[in-house]
């Protein structure tokens, strides 16, 4: 029976939904016109960003971005899901690789069902035969929505970058994790929300399985990562009943409370009293070990990225005798200076290529070998 003064104040499957104010799209390549009826889209290897973005930050094409998220929850921040999609009904079929609910056309009602089934598209199948053997083309695909603020830009709301890269998934979940782990480690907190983190793109050699290479094919992406951008020294350590915080950063603060009246679980740094030497040598030898992790991390990507650098700066050299081979020597190094820096355009030595043009080169200079040596026969002679 209820009480005679009780007072509802939220209704279930409704109060608790959450809708995150949208800013804007960051979009990770562009669509081309090939010469057929339909556009195809091309990978770039930095952010396609709105015209506010880009004036802000100085840069329309930049290679990573300083973000944070304003909660923390995986399903509002990071939602993955198999979706399938019609032309006119907008989203049919929704699914977690187990179970899926699909609308029914005729009642528009969702149905639950097994996942995944038919319809999904891989790298090996495009297409499935219906009830009537007629090939159907697979229209189910990976869907990935990454939502976060820019608060060099503005906290009003997030912007959201879409993808169905498996790898680019694989990578923020994993930064994601390892992130938190750090966050728990060193200070208890394990909570991304208000953190301050850097969203790269970086190349990365992938081996997708195609009909035409069932085993692998090496290529060249540029994924996401999700990398920490912060000081730990600087990270709060809360209180396990904490329900938010935020750092400042050139100004930039964000108050959750009502009215704006301080929040009692906000923890102020420069407020807090100095803890007993013993305490403070144990927090100190945390932090040194953590932040001789990260640095060891970091030294590891880099030594990673660039062993990939010397190797593609090889293998532009290994092209320039397959030019002189077919005396084409003059064709190799108009393509070097295409693709040199602006002050050493015209030198033709490889070196001057950045690191981020050599996937290109590469590939410019393997297609005008091949227009180049047409018909000659192996070798070009």
């Amino acid at each position: 029976m209820l009480e005679e003064r009780e007072i509802f104040t939220s209704i279930e499957g409704l109060t608790d939904r959450v809708r995150l104010p949208r800013l804007g799209k960051i979009r990770l390549g562009v669509k081309v016109d090939v010469g057929t009826a339909n556009e195809h889209p091309r990978d770039l290897d930095y952010f396609v960003v709105p015209e506010e973005v880009a004036k802000i930050l100085n840069d329309d094409k930049p290679r990573e971005l300083r973000i944070m998220f304003p909660i923390d929850d995986q399903a509002e921040i990071f939602p993955q899901a198999l979706k399938r999609y019609g032309s006119n009904a907008g989203l049919k079929c929704s699914g977690n690789g187990a179970r899926a609910k699909e609308m029914d056309p005729l009642t528009g009602q969702l149905q639950g069902k097994d996942c995944p089934c038919e319809h999904l598209r891989t790298r090996t199948r495009e297409y499935y035969k219906d009830e009537d053997g007629q090939n159907k083309r697979c229209d189910c695909a990976i869907h990935a929505t990454l939502n976060f603020v820019l608060p060099d830009v503005n906290i009003a709301g997030v912007y959201q970058i879409e993808t169905n890269s498996i790898n680019s998934i694989i990578d923020i979940n994993s930064g994601m994790k390892y992130i938190r782990g750090i966050l728990a480690d060193a200070h208890g907190i394990g909570s991304l929300q208000g953190i301050y983190l850097k969203l790269v793109r970086e190349a990365t050699v992938v081996y997708p399985k195609t009909k035409k290479h069932p085993e692998g094919e090496k290529q060249i992406r540029h994924t996401l990562k999700l990398y920490p951008d912060f000081d730990l020294r600087n990270v709060p350590r809360l209180s396990d009943n904490a329900k938010t915080y935020f750092l400042d950063h050139k100004q930039h603060r964000l108050d959750t409370s009502p009215d704006n009246v301080a929040d009692p679980n906000r923890i102020d740094l420069e407020a807090q009293a100095e803890p007993d030497p013993a305490t403070a040598a144990a927090i100190e030898k945390k932090h040194d070990q953590t932040e001789e992790k990260l640095r060891e991390w970091e030294t590891d990507v880099d030594e990673r990225m660039a062993k990939q650098d010397r190797q593609k700066l090889d293998q532009i050299k290994n092209w320039e005798q397959r030019y002189k081979d077919i005396d084409k020597g003059d064709e190799f190094k108009q393509i070097i200076c295409d693709h040199a820096v602006p002050d050493d355009a015209g030198t033709g030595n490889p070196d001057n290529i950045h690191p981020t043009d050599r996937v290109k080169c590469l590939k410019a200079l393997a297609r005008r070998y091949a227009q180049l040596t047409k018909g000659k026969g192996k070798g070009g002679n």
